[in-house]
């Protein structure tokens, strides 16, 4: 647990998703940025351009960052296959950790993270970030307290009509299931799964899974990019838990559609929550019909990962996205990709 007054940050991988977190991390009181790392040597001239008073240093390996002793905590943001050995390498030398999603490629991996973690003591957070919207937290607040009743069926989605693969954003390690461990569900679908069972309150034993997957529009738009595709395009997975809670989740990169779909709905005996494009409503089931009610977001929640991974450092509130929940998750996916192959 560190002195709020001294939360020294350091980010591996200032690509995209790292540059957002970075720049989260400026706003946070009691925090500051100490180090950035890559191997792009412009990405980290980039990165350390956004720090005022030129006070964060630069390095071109996250070796050379983990080894930095005033470096407190470190962000990794980078292609999934070095989320494991990054993410133990700097627990082992006494950095806490904040890890992108998946937290690993398999779940092998993320059991030698476990590991790891317990053998030294150290934090580590996977970056589940649809946690930290304020209607979901509300929403999740809501169920805990029984308004919609039992929770009986989830569903959840994110299908995107056109992905940014070919832009630059990510590199060519997402399309090889060997580096990112799968196509959009373990892109995308992990988040709404994550979502889903946040809300719903539980994360119980699996009972049963079922899968599909589909390709066909990734292997066409890669050829004309020159690029081999080994992924997915669509997979869709239903999954029956202990008790007899199902949930249904689907995630696309590609989808002829007029625009990107991404909403989660959770069914109760009493009544539902619907979230989508970031909101929420609450359909309560009255005597003679549904009552419609707009979510009021949560206003305590802390709005990004980074910001509640240092709220636990800081010890003012508990890791709430634990290693094991990212684990869990992981198993389901791996569950529903065995399931597609059979």
């Amino acid at each position: 647990m560190q002195d709020e007054k001294s939360l020294r940050l350091g980010f591996v991988g200032v690509r995209n998703i790292g540059l957002n977190h970075l720049r989260k991390a400026l706003d946070l009181p009691g925090v500051a940025v100490a180090a950035v790392a890559d191997t792009d040597p412009q990405r980290v001239a980039a990165a350390l351009e956004l720090v005022p008073g030129g006070k964060a240093r630069g390095y071109d390996s996250a070796a050379a960052l983990f080894a930095a002793p005033d470096v407190d905590a470190v962000v990794l943001a980078l292609p999934n296959h070095l989320h494991a050995p990054l993410s133990i390498e700097a627990m082992q030398k006494g950095k806490d950790v904040l890890v992108e999603k998946p937290m690993a490629v398999n779940s092998a991996e993320a059991r030698d993270m476990i590991r790891v973690r317990d053998e030294t003591g150290q934090q580590l957070m996977v970056g589940m970030n649809q946690r930290f919207n304020a209607y979901n937290v509300a929403a999740r607040k809501m169920i805990a307290a029984g308004v919609i009743g039992e929770v009986q069926q989830c569903r959840t989605r994110w299908l995107r009509d056109r992905t940014g693969l070919w832009g630059g954003a990510r590199g060519a390690w997402c399309l090889t299931p060997e580096k990112s461990g799968g196509g959009p569900l373990m892109d995308l679908g992990i988040h709404k799964l994550d979502q889903a069972l946040y809300l719903a309150g539980v994360w119980p034993t699996v009972e049963q899974i079922a899968g599909f997957v589909t390709t066909g529009i990734g292997r066409q738009e890669a050829a004309a990019h020159g690029a081999v595709y080994e992924i997915e395009d669509y997979a869709c997975g239903l999954v029956r838990f202990e008790g007899g809670l199902v949930l249904t989740v689907e995630a696309s990169y590609f989808c002829n559609l007029p625009g990107e779909v991404q909403d989660t709905t959770i069914l109760g005996t009493e009544g539902a929550m619907l979230l989508a494009k970031g909101k929420g409503t609450l359909l309560k089931r009255t005597a003679d019909a549904l009552e419609s009610v707009p979510l009021e977001p949560d206003p305590e929640t802390a709005t990004s990962c980074v910001e509640h991974f240092c709220r636990v450092l800081q010890g003012r509130e508990p890791l709430i996205p634990t290693p094991e929940v990212g684990l869990q998750g992981l198993e389901i996916v791996e569950g529903i990709y065995a399931a597609a192959k059979k």
